[in-house]
């Protein structure tokens, strides 16, 4: 074996060790929290204000209301014992070392209290080499979830049920948003984007918003919500960069919170949903 070989074959295999190393101790530093209420829990009534029962329940008036619908105020009171509850939870590998998610161990988080079509479902749990970023869903149905779910599937509907399981999960709605308009959204994301190839470069390469029959398209999770709010004259990336990511979705003007688990509802006491 030549010495320029040897040297080629020894720097190949220090880079292969180096980046398996920092996958696992990227995985192991990354903060696992996920928020636990610190405050006290307060005596509820149906005299409590709508931030009250936010911060107690991670439920907003709209959500509080479908519970009192369905449940009365006894379901209220559910809520908010099972978002005090604390709950174990592990970080379990979805693609080897490369991906992890922060799942509930033993246990599943509250039910969503309100799902419509065009609400997007978000969590934070999911990371890859230390960057939290996370997975989004776009609900296409009252327990139909279209989501680009992995590398190397094309986007699908799936049950909501699963979203349960991650240590934290959070339901926006657009502002002001009508039947008329999330019913159009929903079906041109089930026509159009379902079955779109899983394609991480999604946005950077070629136009932003490409056309779906443009060799180049297709979705990740967080590109197909904002891909299908775009073609309605909704911009979700609250940053405008290239990338379009679960936390610029979660942090867009446009989206009110309807119900959150896990997240501080402190953080997000001026944008719950009426």
């Amino acid at each position: 074996m030549s010495k320029r070989l040897k040297i080629t074959l020894s720097t190949i295999a220090a880079i292969l060790i180096l980046g398996v190393l920092y996958s696992y101790f990227s995985q192991i530093l990354i903060s696992h929290d996920y928020f636990i209420p610190n405050y006290q829990k307060e005596v509820l009534t149906e005299q409590s204000s709508a931030q009250t029962i936010f911060k107690q329940t991670g439920l907003s008036p709209a959500a509080a209301k479908a519970v009192l619908d369905k449940e009365g105020f006894k379901g209220i009171l559910k809520y908010q014992d099972a978002f005090f509850e604390k709950r174990e939870y592990e970080c379990s590998s979805l693609l080897g070392f490369f991906t992890k998610e922060d799942e509930l161990k033993d246990d599943l988080s509250p039910p969503f209290a309100s799902l419509k079509e065009g609400d997007i479902i978000l969590t934070l749990s999911t990371h890859s080499l230390g960057w939290r970023h996370g997975h989004t869903g776009l609900v296409v149905g009252e327990d139909s979830i279209l989501e680009a779910a992995v590398l190397g599937t094309n986007a699908e509907i799936y049950s909501s049920e699963p979203w349960r399981y991650y240590s934290q999960y959070v339901v926006l709605r657009l502002k002001d948003s009508t039947p008329e308009f999330t019913q159009s959204l929903a079906s041109y994301a089930k026509d159009v984007i379902r079955g779109a190839p899983y394609r991480l470069t999604s946005g950077f390469i070629g136009p932003k918003a490409p056309k779906t029959t443009d060799f180049q398209f297709g979705v990740h999770c967080s590109y197909l919500a904002w891909y299908a709010y775009q073609h309605f004259g909704y911009d979700l990336d609250s940053d405008g960069g290239r990338l379009v990511s679960s936390l610029d979705i979660l942090n867009s003007p446009h989206l009110e919170i309807v119900q959150l688990y896990g997240f501080d509802p402190n953080e997000f006491l001026n944008r719950i949903c009426s």
